[in-house]
């Protein structure tokens, strides 16, 4: 079961429990893009174009020279783990890291290292947050919990699927939960546990219109 029908499978799971009308609300960030994988060419089934999908920026070899310097940096400092030669390069520089990640994204996508590794050090440097905005998702305020339509997602937390990693209770405090969401949704792509917590919040802190 690959992430996003994870994602799907759990939230449903919850709505039939609770018998709350969550809809979309519980399901993956990512499927607006998620596509049946056996109906795609060898070219289309690469890490590349699930990046793409999932509406990540792959980062340009030519170009994005600022973006590869931060993200280069940050790979030295959190001892990133690209490709074969990873343990044995503790730090490269940007040429090498651009070998890798060309490397890699060409790869045909598989749940796993790899691809978590070329969401950390091969796009466009983004928080939790903007991802999520970027895809035409709504962060929580206190007025949207205060709609009707809403308050289940405060309600229902305690006993959820895919909680937020430090926060298993908000005891039906709204303000709880936000502050956790804006805290979260800060982190970066190249910090651990991106992709888990871009799952929790698309569940718990961001709405679709």
């Amino acid at each position: 079961m690959t992430k996003p029908q994870l994602a799907m499978a759990s939230g449903a799971g919850l709505c039939g429990t609770m018998g709350i009308g969550c809809g979309a609300y519980f399901l993956s960030e990512n499927l607006n893009s998620y596509v049946d994988t056996t109906t795609l060419t060898p070219s289309s089934k690469t890490n590349r174009s699930h990046l793409q999908g999932d509406g990540f920026v792959v980062l340009n070899i030519n170009g994005d020279d600022a973006h590869w310097s931060t993200v280069k940096e940050q790979y030295n400092k959190l001892k990133g783990k690209l490709g074969k030669e990873s343990d044995e390069n503790p730090n490269i520089d940007e040429s090498k890291l651009k070998e890798l990640c060309q490397e890699a994204l060409e790869q045909e996508y598989a749940e796993g290292d790899t691809y978590d590794q070329v969401i950390k050090w091969c796009v466009v440097p983004v928080t939790v947050t903007n991802h999520l905005t970027q895809k035409g998702f709504k962060a929580l305020t206190a007025d949207l919990l205060n709609n009707e339509k809403y308050k289940w997602m405060v309600s229902t937390y305690d006993n959820g699927h895919d909680t937020i990693k430090g926060l298993e209770k908000i005891s039906g405090n709204s303000s709880t939960l936000i502050n956790k969401c804006n805290e979260v949704g800060g982190k970066h792509n190249y910090e651990e546990d991106f992709y888990t917590d871009l799952i929790s919040l698309r569940q718990w802190c961001f709405v679709q219109y």
